[in-house]
């Protein structure tokens, strides 16, 4: 009677094609009933994977289930799906309907995420031990390059946050995927896993769903329970990044998109962690790195950065206030003090500055700029520099006007220096 089933998943009616599904998805599930399900499965395969994308959202998603039960028993139903069986499944880890977006990442997990990763006595080169979800990141990361989605990577996140949070929570696992020489990363692939490590660490502090995803129960992200985790993920995440995030600044300090993206990490750190569990050491040398990336950079995209992070890190209500607020203070006087020089320079010698002399004075006042968007630098007087500057640039026309005449370099440099 089953060929009767296979008939309906094409009824008019949602409803039928609803139960239908839904009895397969049973059928598939039992092993045992699976290799008498063999002949039929062969034949209405490709309607199944058609349905993945029906119109009714509860159907599609039935349709999804029950493909990843017929995944799970492949062998006894002596089916095997192609490559582009799969991807049309994938794809839909992006669909802006989270069930369907679950359903799809529940078949993708399935299918490229669990199994056997390395054995327990398999080492890196530094001598530590390799996680066993290495293998499954190495496969994460080809799926996210395959499929070219840097634009989507919150939805992919998302979608699997609830499926596998043991593997996107693994943090210690990106992070020695990315310090090890050895890992066989490319550095297309080290920047997606830059871009993943990055978003989930969001997700775990933010416990929301990307914006535009619909079908979610909103009531679940804010109640005492979920506040309560968000709070634990938050501090585990901490945990686990807090010695290693200065070591990937150092590693990665000069490569524009990972520093942008690794910036951003800080920002949403536990700060307590940093003397409720002795890591001032750690706290010292991120402000290193971060007042290094400064020197380093002239990008504004890098320096906004760098500014709020430095302004989440300088919390009032946080332990470690007081010494970051002296970190941002020196680093501020050291620009200052080159900017101060640099101004003198260029008014005793005017005639003879070169455009690249002119590009560092441009540099070290966007540097500043930037910085003072988020740091109260105030103190420095930094305003009546800038506006004594001004005044030496000041040139009257023919017509009487006074106008104030820059060099390029001051208006916009982003060589990095």
């Amino acid at each position: 009677y089953l060929k009767y089933v296979g008939w309906l998943l094409n009824d008019k009616s949602k409803e039928v094609r609803r139960s239908c599904l839904t009895a397969l998805g049973a059928l598939f599930k039992d092993r045992e009933l699976c290799q008498d399900l063999a002949l039929f499965t062969k034949r209405f395969k490709k309607r199944l994977i058609s349905m993945t994308c029906d119109l009714d959202q509860e159907c599609a998603v039935a349709a999804i289930k029950a493909l990843t039960n017929v995944l799970v028993n492949r062998v006894e139903l002596s089916l095997d799906f192609t490559d582009e069986d799969c991807e049309s499944i994938y794809q839909l880890v992006f669909h802006v309907h989270r069930p369907i977006a679950v359903a799809a990442a529940e078949f993708l997990n399935k299918n490229l995420l669990t199994g056997t990763g390395f054995e327990e006595n398999s080492f890196t080169r530094r001598g530590k031990r390799r996680s066993k979800n290495a293998p499954h990141f190495i496969n994460l990361v080809q799926f996210y390059t395959d499929a070219d989605i840097h634009q989507h990577t919150t939805y992919l996140v998302d979608s699997l946050w609830d499926v596998n949070p043991a593997l996107l929570k693994d943090w210690e696992c990106m992070t020695q995927l990315l310090l090890d020489d050895d890992s066989l990363l490319k550095h297309q692939d080290e920047t997606a896993l830059v871009d993943l490590l990055v978003r989930t660490v969001k997700q775990a502090a933010s416990g929301t769903p990307p914006a535009g995803r619909t079908g979610g129960h909103q009531k679940k992200h804010t109640g005492q329970s979920a506040r309560t985790k968000v709070a634990e993920d938050r501090s585990l995440l901490t945990d686990e990044l807090i010695e290693s995030l200065p070591k990937l600044f150092a590693k990665f300090g000069t490569d524009r998109e990972k520093i942008i993206l690794l910036l951003q990490i800080p920002r949403f750190f536990d700060l307590d962690s940093y003397t409720v569990n002795r890591g001032e050491k750690y706290l010292d040398e991120l402000l290193n790195e971060l007042k290094q990336i400064v020197k380093k950079h002239a990008v504004e995209e890098i320096l906004i950065e760098v500014s709020e992070t430095f302004a989440y890190l300088a919390n009032p209500d946080a332990t470690i206030c007081t010494k970051v607020h002296s970190a941002v203070t020196l680093l501020v006087d050291h620009l200052n003090d080159n900017f101060v020089q640099t101004i003198n320079f260029m008014q005793q010698n005017e005639n003879e500055l070169s455009g690249e002399d002119t590009a560092v004075l441009g540099t070290l006042a966007r540097r500043l700029s930037l910085l003072s968007g988020k740091n109260d630098l105030t103190h420095k007087g930094l305003g009546m520099t800038a506006i004594e500057l001004l005044k030496s640039r000041v040139m009257v026309t023919e017509n009487g006007d006074s106008i104030i005449q820059l060099d390029p370099g001051l208006i916009r440099y982003e060589k990095t220096t």
